[in-house]
C-alpha cells in the first residue's frame, strides 16, 4: 500500500487552494467530490494539528493532490472539466484540460512503500527527520535472508506497476484512447518514489531508462527467472515487456512528475518535469511543439535517450 504522512504545509496549502477554487465554476464538481475530505483536513488543521489521529487514506491524498492541481490549472488561465470521459470502455481521466479539451490527464500518487516505511529509522516524534537503510543486496539482521523488496530497484519496479495501473487494469487498455486529436497525460505525485521523491534522473530513468546516464545514476535488477542481471528498463522502452508500458508507449504522449516541498502557488507549474513519449512524435521538434501547448510547466531535455528508446 501506498500511503504518506499529511503535513502541516500540505493541509495549508491545499486548504488554501480549495479556498481559491470556490468560485470557479469548472471545479465545482471536485470540489464536492473532494468536500469531506477538505472538510476533515481543515477540522483537523485548525483544532488539532495534522500530526494527531488518523492519517488520510490513499484516495483522501489523490483528492488532495487533485485540488491543487486545479488551483495550478486555474492559476494558468486555463479551464478543464473533472472525471472527463474519454469513451474508452466507459472510464474517465482526471481532467479534459481546455475549452474544448485538447489534453487528458490522469493524475497518480506515489506513496510511501511498506519497504520504504520499514526501512526508515524515525528520529523525533514528528517524523521530521529519520535515516533510512534502501539498499541493493540487504538482507535481514535477524534470520540473514535477501530482502530484495528493500532495495532501489525494487522501488523504480514497484513506482513503475503504479504508473501503468492508470492505463491498463489487467485485462483491458483504460482511460487514454489510441491516438486522436487530443494528447494524453500522466501526472505523477512522485514523493513515495526511493522514500524522497527522486529527482529529474530518477524520473527519466522511469521513462527513458539507462541509455545516456552515468552509470552512477543507473538501476539495475536480476530476474529471478533468468539470474540475468540488467538495467531496469523505462516505460517508453520498446524492449519493455510488460502489457501496461505498452498501452503507455501507444497511447501516452507524456509522463509528468512533480516532488512538492512547499505546496504554494506555483510550485507544480514551476517544478513540473515533463517527459514526452517519443513513440508518439516525428521527432523532438514536434514533441515540443506539442508539449508547449499544456499550460502547466516545459518538457524535460531529451537528451541521447530520445533517439534509442524508440
Amino acid at each position: 500500500m501506498w500511503e504518506d504522512r499529511l503535513m502541516e504545509r500540505e493541509a495549508l496549502g491545499t486548504l488554501q487552494a480549495a479556498d481559491a477554487l470556490v468560485k470557479v465554476p469548472w471545479a465545482q464538481p471536485l470540489l464536492a467530490s473532494a468536500r469531506p475530505t477538505v472538510e476533515w483536513v481543515r477540522e483537523k488543521f485548525m483544532t488539532e494539528g495534522v500530526h494527531v489521529g488518523r492519517q488520510p487514506e490513499p484516495h483522501e491524498q489523490a483528492s488532495l493532490f487533485e485540488i491543487r492541481f486545479a488551483r495550478a490549472l486555474h492559476e494558468a488561465g486555463t479551464v478543464a472539466g473533472y472525471e472527463y470521459p474519454t469513451g474508452v470502455g466507459g472510464t474517465s481521466v482526471d481532467f479534459g484540460i481546455g475549452a474544448p479539451a485538447t489534453w487528458l490527464a490522469e493524475l497518480v500518487c506515489l506513496r510511501e512503500s511498506d519497504a520504504i516505511r520499514a526501512a526508515k529509522s524515525i528520529s523525533d516524534e514528528t517524523g521530521n527527520s529519520w535515516t533510512m537503510t534502501l539498499e541493493t543486496g540487504k538482507r535481514s539482521p535477524v534470520t540473514g535472508e535477501p530482502r530484495p523488496e528493500e532495495s532501489p530497484e525494487a522501488e523504480y519496479i514497484k513506482a513503475e506497476e503504479r504508473i501503468g495501473m492508470k492505463v491498463f487494469d489487467g485485462k483491458r487498455a483504460v482511460k487514454f484512447p489510441e491516438r486522436g486529436p487530443k494528447y494524453n497525460l500522466i501526472v505523477v505525485d512522485g514523493r513515495g518514489v526511493l522514500g524522497g521523491g527522486g529527482d529529474h534522473g530518477d524520473w527519466g530513468h522511469l521513462t527513458y531508462g539507462a541509455v545516456g546516464r552515468h552509470p552512477a545514476q543507473i538501476h539495475a535488477w536480476t530476474d529471478p527467472k533468468t539470474g540475468i542481471r540488467a538495467p531496469i528498463l523505462g516505460l517508453y522502452e520498446a524492449n519493455n515487456p510488460t502489457k501496461s508500458a505498452r498501452v503507455i508507449r501507444e497511447r501516452v504522449h507524456a509522463i509528468a512528475f512533480i516532488n512538492e516541498r512547499t505546496y504554494a502557488v506555483g510550485e507544480i507549474k514551476q517544478g513540473l518535469y515533463i517527459c514526452a513519449n517519443p513513440t508518439l512524435f516525428r521527432d523532438e521538434e514536434a514533441a515540443r511543439l506539442a508539449l508547449a501547448t499544456f499550460p502547466l510547466g516545459s518538457p524535460a531535455p531529451f537528451g541521447a535517450a530520445w533517439p534509442a528508446v524508440r
